[in-house]
């Protein structure tokens, strides 16, 4: 279950524990702490367990979760987060209408 992915320029680590850490570079919320500084060690992803699941965009992240929910946070400059109103979102939102496959 352990992974470790990588963006354009951040990186993101799935550990054991289904919890989800990041570092790198941040100025589009790709790391999903709440911030857009930049981080040069790990920092979890706020608001984000049971995690089976990332994968990484250039500038945003995707994580499934065990339940089969998909969460996503990061730059949504062309809608990668599937969201309307928001060019960007600094912590993980659910992303809507996507059906449970897994």
């Amino acid at each position: 279950m352990p992974s470790i992915v990588a963006g354009d320029i951040h990186t993101v680590a799935l550990m054991e524990d289904g919890t989800v850490w990041a570092w790198g570079h941040n100025y589009q919320g790709e790391l999903g702490d709440g911030s857009t500084k930049n981080k040069y060690t790990p920092v979890q992803v706020k608001n984000l367990s049971n995690v089976k699941q990332i994968t990484a965009g250039d500038s945003h992240t995707v994580a499934l979760k065990e339940d089969g929910t998909v969460w996503a946070w990061g730059t949504n400059s062309y809608g990668q987060l599937n969201l309307e109103d928001a060019y960007r979102v600094e912590t993980p939102v659910q992303v809507t209408n996507v059906s449970k496959p897994f």
